[in-house]
């Protein structure tokens, strides 16, 4: 147990990860360090050009250490965690990602060698606790696991398992983006709808496969239309190839993964989450978050983070061929929301389609560090607004300090 009288130290560590998940733990510990109660803090990290520019406004230390690519990768990321620990004495030690459970035990067990009363926390971003066997093993050091995610029913671990919802920051979905620099920045045609999908293209679980299948039904009969997916990793090369021997690629953009994610949402029309399979639903919260219709698989994960009367519509998982008959349908009949879409004469530079017609705008106000819709007096919290509520970064941050000083013995 930590001394009372001491202010609280905490070295984080963050390695590997998913790009999202990445992108959510740099933005946590940025916003912890903002808190007005925010313990002393140092970060160690792989690449990660955001977290080393930002820390220096909360005056929190960053060392860079090797990317997770192996066990002697990782036990030399031990020995700098060591070192770290020896010089930082820190009371918690919060291991950001399995990758991170093994030099954050090692700073951990470091820190009590040399006298300091010393905690371990390890968050996962995976509910199953899958990784490498080293991570694995160095669970059985921690006294806390936390999850994004629901534990899954019946779940075991080898120390207290923690449920803290993730959180985005409000000030990412503010409005003020220049659809036309957006367009032309993705390539995209101005003129017609666009049917986007953000996700780390890890495995097929991610649904892209089903995307792109849809897509080519749709464009198919109506080759206007264009469909857009953001977002990198190893199944990227395998879609392109695709969409190349169907034809479609030039009507299908692969944009990568963007930290500017929330103007890929603003070009938009539609955004499709197609999953098979979640942890936690990123692209479905930023998409209500950023107020875009969305077309979603209907699973439990993606049931528990929409609130009632959001713009969100269900389909069955893996079904290519419902996908397919809804987009033609959103196509063919236009929505019933602020957008509304019309027919382009043939003056169009690409020939008769459909354009886009802005439609109202939103009002906003500032509180604190909070970008807050305003509403109506009398009227319900919007699905947007209540989203940016729950899932909130300065929430979660306070959360996770709350869990840091019952962990030590702090009050």
């Amino acid at each position: 147990m930590a001394n009372t009288t001491d202010k609280l130290r905490v070295l984080h560590i963050l390695l590997g990860g998913t790009p999202r998940y990445r992108r959510y733990v740099t933005q946590l510990v940025l916003a912890i360090g903002r808190l007005e109660d925010a313990p002393a803090a140092m970060a160690l990290c792989d690449e990660n050009p955001a977290l080393e520019r930002r820390a220096q406004a909360i005056r929190m230390p960053v060392e860079l250490m090797p990317p997770p690519e192996g066990y002697l990768a990782a036990r030399a990321a031990a020995a700098q965690a060591r070192l770290a620990a020896r010089t930082f004495a820190p009371h918690l030690v919060h291991a950001h990602g399995l990758h991170a459970a093994y030099p954050a035990a090692a700073a951990a067990r470091e820190a009590l060698r040399a006298g300091t009363p010393c905690t371990l926390l390890v968050s996962s971003e995976r509910p199953d606790l899958s990784g490498p066997w080293w991570a694995r093993r160095a669970l059985r050091c921690a006294r806390c696991i936390g999850l994004i995610s629901a534990p899954q029913p019946g779940q075991t671990a080898p120390a207290e398992i923690v449920h803290i919802e993730p959180g985005l920051d409000p000030r990412d979905f503010g409005g003020g983006i220049d659809l036309g620099i957006v367009m032309s920045e993705l390539q995209l045609n101005p003129y017609t709808l666009h049917f986007g999908m953000v996700a780390d293209l890890e495995d097929e679980s991610c649904g892209a496969e089903l995307f792109l299948a849809a897509a080519e039904q749709v464009l198919k009969r109506i080759p206007e239309v264009e469909f857009a997916i953001a977002g990198e990793g190893p199944l990227r090369p395998e879609l392109e190839q695709r969409a190349h021997a169907a034809g479609i690629l030039g009507s299908v953009r692969f944009v990568g993964a963007r930290a500017d994610i929330e103007r890929f949402y603003a070009a938009m029309d539609v955004l499709v989450v197609p999953s098979l399979s979640t942890a936690f639903p990123w692209a479905l919260a930023e998409g209500l978050a950023a107020q875009v219709h969305i077309l979603a698989s209907d699973l439990p994960e993606h049931r528990a983070v929409v609130p009632p009367q959001a713009n969100v519509e269900f389909l069955p998982p893996g079904d290519v061929s419902a996908l397919a008959r809804r987009i033609l349908e959103i196509v063919r009949t236009p929505m019933d929301d602020d957008t509304e879409y019309a027919e382009v004469d043939a003056q169009s530079p690409t020939g008769p389609t459909l354009a886009r017609i802005e439609g109202s705008f939103k009002a906003y106000e500032i509180s604190g560090d909070e970008l807050v819709e305003i509403e109506p007096e009398g009227e319900k919290a919007s699905p947007r607004r209540e989203v940016l509520r729950r899932f909130n970064i300065a929430r979660a941050a306070a959360d996770h300090v709350s869990l840091y000083r019952r962990l030590v013995g702090q009050p």
